[in-house]
């Protein structure tokens, strides 16, 4: 299943981002807090905006429509689309954002 998310993964960025690299690490313990660990889905590194951590959701709930119809997602007046933050995804984006010491995360 990971390996043939990875190729999805790499072919969207592939048309997308220039200079990319998707990573895998399996399970980080952050490093002051061994207690908190996180195993996200990738991490993405490119020549914009650095390392980060990529998150694959399936957006089953916009399957018949347009992704603006997923619930825990809102558009700004720039009509870009935001998590919710009131949205338990949002919390499960931002820990491990924590733990592996990234400043962005993508959500695919």
């Amino acid at each position: 299943m990971k390996l043939m998310q990875n190729k999805c993964i790499v072919k969207l960025f592939s048309s997308s981002i220039k200079n990319h690299q998707v990573d895998n690490r399996g399970l980080v313990l952050d490093g002051n807090l061994p207690f908190l660990r996180a195993s996200p889905d990738s991490f993405i590194i490119d020549d914009c905006c650095g390392q980060g951590i990529l998150e694959c959701k399936c957006q089953f709930s916009a399957k018949d429509g347009p992704v603006t119809d997923v619930p825990y997602l809102h558009t700004t007046p720039d009509n870009e689309l935001l998590l919710d933050e009131s949205h338990p995804h949002y919390y499960q984006l931002q820990g491990p954002m924590h733990v592996c010491k990234m400043k962005y995360r993508m959500q695919i």
